[in-house]
């Protein structure tokens, strides 16, 4: 039944009305009285072969579902009208294939919207047709809106189980119990295998798709990671998806058709880039539920990055009700930051999460700008989360960026106090050792730059002095990610030297940053590639038009490759396969990381047992402002480990209050593993000193 038409007027003009406290509308808070509780938003396909069909759009004064055909995305086939429930503000209508005779099956066919008159893609669409829309925002096929596909997902595959994780403890045995247990690793689905020197191991599967992916699995799994963190998988909207077959080798660093995917299009719709073909909509939905259950067989949980702060464009959800979903104020810098705090808004969030815990068995979730979402949001979501997967983990961006009303409250690095379902990036471990966002190139403590040792020390214990962690699972720690330089290219720009004639000193400093923070209480975080050093450095002709750092030495970085091309972005296999230093470096990081999983030493799992077990190693011989550092770990059935970072280009001499002599070397210049190390390089012990090499890493077990 539907409303009167002075209704409807009232209604648009309070959606237009705005006020100035805390970025919302009048209008659009007003129509957060129009509350559907249901899970059966979008397009659903039932069993009889009948769709029903309900998008919520309360002050709209029609509503129509168009039907394209599956083979031909610009043919409409059919219009039919829904029906409005004036107490929801839902349009529905249950649909079968005799009330559309140009409809055989509707399994396949594609749709949009009408609403009013606006073409809407549906919020929750469930998988997308092709989508052409390029890094300029044009669509070669004329489609800036996107069709959705309507999906039949019980004949579908399905995904086996959530993941099984184990190898912890001494005998590598022992399960996945607690956040502080996960070692996560970040990758962008092409990157992993669009290098052409692995094509011929690929089984013949195209390159920077989901199904290439599983054949390069082996290399992570032997890594030693708990956790494959999927750049954006969820449909973004800048990529023309009918040119995902070509390479883009040529050195170019923006305006390409690769993309990082932090523009969403759909929150539900698996991303048609990485498929073996984009026009078909099941396809991508069971090419990606594969790689789930393979990243499952190998023993590892799979985390999605997830985009809910902002869409790519205000149109994609202001057409399904204009001014409802987005804030008045905009901190994300994307200009349409979204009303988490509404309650649709917050719907659609919680829904999506739900839906991928639900039918792709995902283990865990990271939010970007977690800090512009409001924590109510948040913490639904994890309830709804945790109560189909226990072991579900939620990390995210906790800047303080929130720009909702001011009774509500943004989920940012204050909060963390308040909750334990959901966890921070650390932006001061990151700056204190390497440097980042504010103070990328400026010398810090693995490049060069003393700093107060007390501060590195609160950090490695999940304690940082800028955020309220009452729990070291509150903690991400982090020294590299997809954004801005790699680790490799910030430490080349700090120390101002030729990343080629001083690859070996990178390597001993990139070795320096992952052993602090597989060391360190929290949850570690690795961007794919740091184990072996990987560089977005230009080799191109001239100066990159695109975002990028010049070194002192001329050599050019790209920072912030998100519009770059494959041959910048790429996971170069070269450095891993052939006897290089990366390879050194990278076998460096797997032992270490089997150092960590050995014992809870470096993983515990309450502030009181941190505070209790982790202590700093004293010597007249550090300063208050220093290079080197020295920490005891010790685990929950009294293991002993001591952990020794030069990070200084001199050697050093600690006196020491403790004889080490009778402990196993762990981790030496060279070499990092379980196995006791019996010709140490780089470290000498006496019974009341240890004498470290410059740059150098050493952690020994008593």
């Amino acid at each position: 039944m539907k409303k009167t038409s002075l209704m409807l007027l009232i209604l648009s003009l309070f959606v237009f009305t705005l006020v100035g406290c805390g970025g919302s509308s009048s209008g659009s808070s007003s129509l957060d009285s129009y509350r559907y509780d249901g899970n059966d938003l979008g397009v659903t396909y039932n069993s009889n072969g009948t769709i029903t069909v309900k998008v919520w759009s309360p002050s709209v004064s029609s509503a129509n579902i168009l039907f394209y055909d599956s083979k031909d995305a610009n043919k409409l086939l059919a219009t039919v009208e829904l029906e409005l429930d004036e107490e929801t503000g839902v349009w529905e209508k249950n649909i079968s294939t005799s009330e559309v005779p140009e409809v055989s099956d509707f399994r396949g066919l594609l749709y949009q919207f009408k609403l009013g008159n606006r073409i809407a893609l549906d919020p929750y669409a469930k998988s997308m047709y092709e989508c052409r829309i390029n890094t300029y925002g044009t669509a070669s096929d004329g489609d800036k809106v996107g069709k959705a596909a309507i999906i039949d997902f019980s004949s579908l595959k399905q995904v086996k189980s959530f993941a099984n994780i184990t190898g912890f403890g001494p005998s590598k045995n022992l399960p996945y119990e607690k956040r502080e247990d996960a070692i996560i690793w970040e990758i962008h689905v092409r990157d992993f295998t669009v290098d052409p020197s692995v094509e011929s191991s690929l089984n013949g599967k195209n390159f920077g798709t989901y199904t290439a992916f599983i054949e390069k699995l082996d290399y992570i799994k032997d890594l030693g990671v708990t956790h494959v963190q999927l750049l954006p998988v969820m449909s973004y909207y800048n990529g023309d998806e009918s040119q995902s077959r070509k390479r883009e080798m040529n050195y170019q660093s923006k305006n390409c058709n690769y993309n990082w995917g932090y523009d969403p299009h759909s929150y539900f719709a698996v991303e048609g880039m990485y498929s073996d073909d984009p026009k078909d909509p099941e396809l991508r939905v069971s090419e990606l539920k594969e790689l789930i259950d393979a990243i499952h067989d190998a023993g590892m949980g799979v985390i999605l990055d997830v985009v809910y702060n902002h869409t790519a464009t205000k149109e994609i959800l202001d057409n399904v009700i204009p001014g409802y979903f987005y804030r008045t104020q905009s901190n994300s810098g994307c200009g349409n930051d979204v009303a988490t705090e509404k309650v649709i808004a917050r719907k659609l969030i919680v829904d999506s999460v739900e839906f991928w815990t639900k039918e792709y068995k995902v283990d865990g979730f990271r939010f970007d700008l977690m800090g512009i979402i409001d924590t109510v949001t948040m913490d639904e979501a994890y309830i709804k989360a945790s109560k189909i997967n226990p072991k579900t983990i939620f990390i995210g961006e906790g800047w303080r960026l929130y720009s909702g009303p001011s009774k509500t409250t943004g989920a940012t690095q204050d909060y963390m106090d308040k909750t334990d379902s959901y966890s921070c990036f650390s932006d001061e471990i990151r700056n204190e050792l390497k440097s980042g966002y504010g103070c990328e190139g400026e010398p810090r403590f693995i490049t060069g730059g003393a700093r107060d040792i007390n501060t590195i020390f609160k950090n490695i214990k999940a304690q940082p002095t800028n955020m309220n962690a009452d729990s070291p699972g509150d903690v991400v720690q982090y020294i590299a990610a997809h954004d801005n330089l790699t680790l490799h290219d910030v430490i080349t720009q700090s120390i101002k030297k030729s990343s080629v004639d001083a690859s070996e000193e990178i390597h001993k400093r990139i070795r320096l940053g992952n052993a602090i923070i597989l060391t360190s209480q929290g949850t570690s975080f690795l961007h794919a590639g740091q184990e072996y050093g990987r560089s977005k450095k230009w080799n191109g002709s001239g100066t990159p038009n695109g975002e990028h750092t010049t070194t002192s030495s001329g050599e050019h970085f790209i920072h912030n490759s998100y519009d770059a091309s494959d041959i910048i972005n790429m996971f170069d296999w070269t450095k891993v396969t052939t006897d290089t230093v990366q390879r050194k470096t990278m076998e460096y990081t797997k032992g270490l990381i089997a150092i960590r999983k050995s014992s809870d030493a470096f993983r515990l799992k309450t502030k009181a047992l941190v505070d209790e077990n982790i202590t700093l190693i004293k010597s007249n011989a550090i300063k208050s402002k220093d290079l080197i550092i020295g920490y005891k770990c010790v685990s929950t059935s009294n293991e002993e480990f001591y952990v020794f970072i030069n990070g200084d280009n001199k050697e050093r001499a600690l006196d020491l209050e403790i004889d080490l002599t009778k402990t196993s070397i762990l981790s030496d210049s060279n070499s990092a593993g379980l196995t006791p190390i019996t010709s140490p390089e780089g470290v000498t012990i006496t019974s009341n000193s240890i004498t470290i090499a410059p740059l150098t890493a050493v952690i020994l077990k008593k």
